[in-house]
């Protein structure tokens, strides 16, 4: 410095970055279109970028829809302009034919004059022509007939009335009355099916004659619609129907009585005790449905006409026979079942060695089992002669009129007898035998 001393100076020198720059532009002409680099010095010395970018712009089209009433006019039209930024714009217009409008109209009148057909042309939104074509028609006069019937011949007429309708028109109403056909009458006639059920019944089919719609009356009852009568006992019945016109026919019909159901089982009976019986179903049904015993057999046999019973006490048996249309009948048959105690007690016996009558035996028959005890008192009580348990003729178990080896003494005796029978039942006989020499 001026003084004579160092002085030092430091340079810091910086480095400047390059300078870019976008630009955007528009342009008609294709040739034009792209991106464009520029490379320039700024003020420092230093390079600068710029970047140009030019984008093509589409041409502007617009599609016009018209309509015309001239035919020459119909088709399409293209108009090129230029836009505001100096490219091209196209109009497409396309041109359609709104012709005449044309509609037709049908009426009627019943004055001739009216008739024909007749035009008017108008002027549609489209200032196009509209026409409306009308044609009128004659109405021919309307006519009604009208048929009734009558029960008097002195009521048969046609008859003829004229109306005005609402069109102004003339209306006929040509009515006829005839006389009224015989009323027949198809009936389908249900019997009764069992005895004293009385479910006879009719179904009343086709009727012809007369007019309908018809009524019915039973046996004089109030006339109705009904066509269906149950619950008929069997005889006979007249049968009455009514058409609209209030005239009425008859029919004369008969339910038939079904034939009673029948059942016999035979008379009651007597059966000994330890034998078998057959009983036998006798019936008039033709087709037998089911066949019920009561009380229950021991051998299952529905259905059988013929069963075998053996019966140990007195049973009455009855069977309910049902045939195929329902019917159901009863019978019983009572057996008596008896079993015959067969003792056969001696009131007098002659011990004399003549060969009649010696001895004091008791006689029994086939349904006892076993003689349990047989015993002969004196008129003091006590036992002159006593054999137990054995079977009935036993040569031993007989009193040969002896007490101890010696004759017995002539007299009334008495005994009894203990018997036990095939039943199970033990019973005990006494009577009083005389003793003669």
């Amino acid at each position: 410095n001026v003084a004579g001393c160092d002085s030092t100076v430091f340079t810091t020198v910086t480095l400047l970055d390059s300078d870019v720059t976008f630009l955007t532009e528009e342009t008609c002409d294709p040739g034009e279109a792209g991106t464009f680099t520029s490379v320039l010095t700024n003020a420092a010395g230093c390079d600068s970028t710029v970047t140009r970018t030019v984008t093509l712009l589409r041409r502007d089209t617009i599609l016009v829809q018209a309509l015309t009433c001239d035919p020459a006019a119909v088709g399409t039209r293209t108009d090129v302009l230029t836009n505001q930024v100096g490219c091209d714009s196209v109009v497409i217009t396309t041109t359609t034919g709104a012709f005449s409008d044309t509609t037709f109209v049908e009426l009627t009148s019943c004055r001739s004059g009216d008739v024909g057909t007749s035009a008017e042309t108008l002027v549609n939104q489209n200032a196009c022509d509209s026409v409306v074509v009308t044609t009128i028609n004659l109405q021919a006069t309307d006519t009604t007939f009208i048929r009734l019937t009558t029960c008097s011949a002195a009521d048969v007429r046609t008859e003829e009335e004229r109306f005005v309708t609402a069109a102004g028109c003339d209306s006929l109403v040509i009515t006829s009355t005839e006389l009224s056909t015989d009323i027949a009458i198809d009936l389908t006639i249900g019997n009764e099916s069992c005895a004293g059920s009385a479910d006879g019944s009719i179904i009343i089919g086709n009727i012809t004659g007369g007019m309908g719609p018809y009524l019915t009356s039973l046996d004089g009852e109030s006339f109705s619609a009904e066509m269906i009568y149950s619950a008929l006992a069997p005889g006979d019945y007249v049968l009455r129907v009514e058409d609209a016109a209030g005239c009425s026919g008859e029919r004369s019909f008969r339910v038939g009585a079904a034939t009673p159901l029948a059942l016999d089982l035979g008379p009651d009976r007597t059966l000994t005790w330890g034998d078998s019986l057959e009983l036998d179903v006798l019936t008039n049904a033709t087709a037998i449905d089911t066949i019920v015993w009561q009380p229950n057999l021991l051998r299952p046999c529905p259905n059988c006409t013929e069963v075998s019973v053996q019966p140990r006490v007195s049973t009455d048996y009855l069977v309910t026979l049902t045939d195929s249309l329902g019917c159901v009948v009863t019978d019983r048959v009572a057996i008596r079942v008896v079993n015959p105690r067969e003792v056969y007690m001696p009131t007098a016996f002659s011990p004399n060695a003549d060969g009649v009558n010696d001895e004091l035996e008791i006689g029994v028959g086939d349904r006892i089992a076993r003689v349990l005890s047989f015993r002969v008192y004196d008129r003091w009580g006590g036992v002159v002669f006593s054999a137990l348990d054995f079977t009935p003729g036993d040569p031993a178990a007989v009193w040969d009129g002896t007490r101890g080896g010696q004759p017995a003494q002539v007299g009334v005796y008495i005994y009894a007898v203990e018997v036990a029978f095939t039943d199970g039942e033990v019973t005990t006989y006494r009577s009083e035998v005389t003793l003669l020499r």
